[in-house]
């Protein structure tokens, strides 16, 4: 897991330049809730700003890049690697229960659930593994993940916290 700290650089891929993070433009049920994400990855970043443009019919993608200026008034959850705290965060924030969910913090940084890790957590909620919440189903999703190939991200949960970011550049891959 990356450390957070002051003048931390991250980027964010999209199909459009992102100077100023608007929490009003995040979606919902995201797997840390509605907020701004970001990766410590430019490359990782790019793959987004790729699928992105894909799942909007778009023919632009962009990365923009910030720099986290001060954290120390800022409160911090990390989930240090997909565990069976994160996985149930993930899948309650995946399920719409938003409230049972909620932290109560400013910024939270854990494991990105990629296409893999969504097609588990949608057995889960289903019920293919067990009943939801049940011991045997979470040991069993969590053994079908491959926690290790999963890549960090950062998500901004509020005004407070994006007041912290700086908007440094962005970079065109549209003709890549």
């Amino acid at each position: 897991m990356r450390e957070i700290d002051n003048n931390l650089i991250l980027y964010h891929g999209s199909d459009c330049i992102v100077k100023e993070p608007d929490l009003n433009k995040c979606k919902f049920y995201k797997d840390f809730g509605r907020g701004f994400y970001l990766s410590f990855d430019e490359k990782q970043a790019k793959q987004f700003a790729n699928l992105v443009m894909r799942r909007n019919g778009s023919n632009t993608k962009y990365i923009s890049v910030f720099k986290l200026n001060r954290i120390d008034n800022l409160k911090i959850k990390i989930f240090n690697k997909a565990d069976e705290e994160w996985f149930n965060f993930v899948c309650d924030n995946r399920r719409h229960d938003s409230l049972k969910s909620n932290l109560n913090v400013d910024i939270i940084v854990g494991k990105i659930a990629d296409d893999a890790t969504t097609a588990v957590i949608n057995d889960y909620l289903s019920d293919a593994f067990g009943p939801v919440g049940s011991k045997k189903a979470i040991k069993t999703a969590l053994g079908l993940l491959l926690p290790n190939r999963l890549n960090d991200q950062i998500c901004f949960k509020t005004k407070k916290a994006i007041n912290q970011l700086e908007h440094i550049t962005f970079k065109d891959l549209s003709n890549e």
